[in-house]
């Protein structure tokens, strides 16, 4: 037996160290990284993550953006703009599709850079890219519709200095993940364009008797001409804003009677009434 013990000792000696099960090699790969051997996994989660929006965030932007949260009806921001550059539907819908173009484009690239850049250049940060896209959306204007950029004038570089873009860029984007930043963007400048949009074209029907440059009500009723002017838009915003606080009024539901109140009351005696 000793024998044979010895035998394998060596034969187990004599064994090449190819033979042994090799270890499993350690990644050296940062923990902090995705693993590039599980790139589908990760890219695929990643992906969904940044990129693939639920659906009931989605539906709650878009609804504070055109409705509860209106940037000019509701929060009242943007009024310089919205008045001066709201005198025509034509105008009107230049100027709210060049904010939502700024508004959009800024919020992404704000959200994108949140995790790059430090808190204490955000502002600085903020400034630039807001300067940046409305310069873009004054030279795409030029180089296509250059009798708008004559007609918005200076107001048109002015939306850099907006203060819709401030209350979003500085909220909301650099809280939010890309994607829903742009949504953001898209929705309150949407909300924006609309109600410019009916506050040009009823300045333009009724002070004008036009729409879009085709004479409607002109020669039919008297037109009003102050609506041309920025007075009779503040006028104007504010009868719209009291109908929209009316319409509020009406939609919200009736006080409920207390268990007190539905109590049937005692009839009242008159005094020096006989008791049958």
């Amino acid at each position: 037996m000793a024998k044979k013990a010895k035998n394998n000792k060596a034969a187990a000696a004599k064994k090449p160290a190819s033979a042994a099960k090799p270890a499993p090699a350690a990644s050296h790969w940062p923990e902090k990284l995705p693993d590039p051997r599980r790139f589908p996994a990760w890219f695929k989660a990643w992906a969904k993550r940044n990129f693939i929006p639920e659906k009931r965030r989605v539906k709650e932007i878009f609804r504070d953006g055109l409705l509860r949260e209106n940037p000019v009806l509701v929060l009242y921001l943007g009024l310089c703009t919205f008045l001066m550059a709201g005198s025509s539907l034509r105008t009107a819908l230049s100027m709210g599709l060049a904010t939502t173009f700024v508004l959009t484009g800024a919020e992404l690239l704000i959200s994108m850079l949140r995790k790059v850049v430090p808190k204490r250049h955000h502002n600085i940060t903020r400034t630039l890219c807001v300067a940046t896209f409305t310069a873009a959306a004054e030279l795409l204007m030029a180089a296509f519709f250059p009798h708008l950029v004559q007609e918005l004038g200076i107001y048109l570089p002015l939306i850099a200095v907006s203060s819709i873009l401030p209350a979003r860029t500085g909220d909301f984007a650099p809280e939010h993940l890309p994607i829903y930043a742009a949504m953001d963007g898209i929705a309150m400048g949407l909300g924006f364009t609309g109600a410019i949009c009916v506050l040009g074209a009823l300045r333009e029907l009724f002070g004008s008797g036009t729409l879009w440059d085709v004479p409607i009500l002109k020669g039919v009723l008297p037109q009003v001409r102050i609506l041309t002017q920025p007075a009779g838009g503040l006028l104007l915003l504010a009868a719209l804003l009291a109908l929209l606080q009316w319409g509020k009024a009406r939609q919200k539901t009736p006080r409920q009677e207390t268990a007190e109140q539905k109590r049937p009351r005692r009839p009242i005696r008159k005094k020096g009434a006989r008791e049958a």
